[in-house]
């Protein structure tokens, strides 16, 4: 993989761009239609081989509903047994990718906001920890977007790993999303007796508790801040002061290791929250 130009960044990266917007919308207006669209083979100019075509199709085959989903979060609370939810994005498949499918300089101007998730390019050991948390996560919400940062290099990662994505349980991408727009995350965590006492984790934990104050909610001490993947360390050694039953974390690339660890280490039940956060802090949402 020799270096790019300039004009090879910027052509690929409105080619990408722009494909991708396009994908994402004929999506979105049929998508009754999905099978049929990759049928065609992807006739515009993806450069997917056939079995890769395949994967696509089948990764969200097997997705487990939200209602059920969210009974078994509720039945986990209830019995006090461990069970991590998280979710894969284009931050995930880039650090995933490293070294494996991309250069670091590919990563770089393919990721320039990697930062800001927790990961400090080059970083193999974050890598291989996520490629080790997803194994071991109860259920995993792996992207559905189309963009070639996102559902192509995350299976392609997935192989390089030696992860078989037919080995893990599916969910939703979005499920913390559409498990709180349905009202059925707020009854689980306000309703389920006894009511469990909920963990904050992430950059904005403080604002955050502050926004759900007022809900009923019961919160103990939040963890904040997390300082990217290299900071696991240090956050799980606060993890393991605080009494709680419930951890719901937005720490970018890091939460997918916090709730595996939450989970298989400390044997309660740990969420992907993610920017939905950033929803209630700004008042976007309301709980």
């Amino acid at each position: 993989m020799g270096e790019k130009s300039d004009w090879d960044r910027g052509f690929d990266a409105g080619y990408d761009r722009g494909f991708t917007a396009g994908k994402e919308e004929a999506y979105q207006k049929n998508g009754q239609k999905y099978n049929v669209i990759f049928d065609r083979g992807f006739r515009d100019g993806w450069n997917y081989r056939d079995f890769e075509k395949e994967e696509c199709k089948e990764i969200h085959t097997g997705k487990i509903p939200n209602r059920q989903l969210a009974e078994i979060i509720r039945e986990a609370l209830i019995k006090r047994d461990p069970l991590s939810v998280i979710v894969l994005g284009d931050g995930e498949a880039l650090t995933l990718a490293q070294d494996l499918i991309l250069t670091e300089e590919e990563i770089r101007w393919r990721g320039p906001f990697l930062a800001y998730a927790g990961v400090e390019i080059p970083d193999l050991i974050a890598r291989d920890r996520l490629a080790n948390a997803i194994r071991l996560a109860d259920y995993v919400g792996p992207t559905n977007s189309f963009g070639a940062n996102f559902q192509p290099l995350l299976l392609k990662a997935f192989r390089k790993h030696g992860i078989d994505f037919r080995k893990l349980q599916i969910c939703s991408p979005f499920f913390n999303y559409e498990l709180f727009a349905s009202g059925a995350l707020q009854d689980i965590i306000l309703n389920t007796n006894p009511k469990p006492n909920v963990l904050l984790i992430g950059n904005r934990a403080l604002e955050l508790r502050r926004a759900l104050a007022p809900t009923g909610l019961n919160l103990v001490e939040p963890v904040s801040p997390v300082n990217g993947v290299r900071d696991v360390e240090r956050v799980m050694t606060e993890v393991t002061k605080g009494g709680f039953d419930l951890a719901l974390v937005s720490a970018g690339v890091a939460t997918s290791i916090i709730c595996v660890q939450i989970a298989e280490q400390l044997g309660k039940v740990a969420l992907k929250f993610g920017h939905l956060a950033d929803w209630l802090i700004r008042g976007n949402a309301k709980w």
